[in-house]
């Protein structure tokens, strides 16, 4: 799509992308998700710690025109 320029009318400045960049988190469980998984300890120092893994994600999006 860049490529065959199908969205330059709606750069910004006629000169710019307009790019959207958040982190999330996708998916939590107390139970172990594997390697890649983060994880984090909850109520640390009492008998009701808990360990918690969860998925993050990155994401970027292009903003177009409002009416595309």
């Amino acid at each position: 799509m860049i490529r065959s320029r199908a969205f330059e009318e709606v750069r910004f400045r006629g000169k710019y992308w307009q790019v959207i960049i958040d982190g999330t988190q996708l998916y939590r469980s107390r139970k172990d998700l594997g390697e890649h998984s983060l994880f984090c300890r909850k109520k640390k120092g009492t008998e009701e710690e808990y360990t918690e893994y969860c998925y993050y994600v990155l994401e970027a999006k292009i903003v177009l025109h409002e009416k595309i």
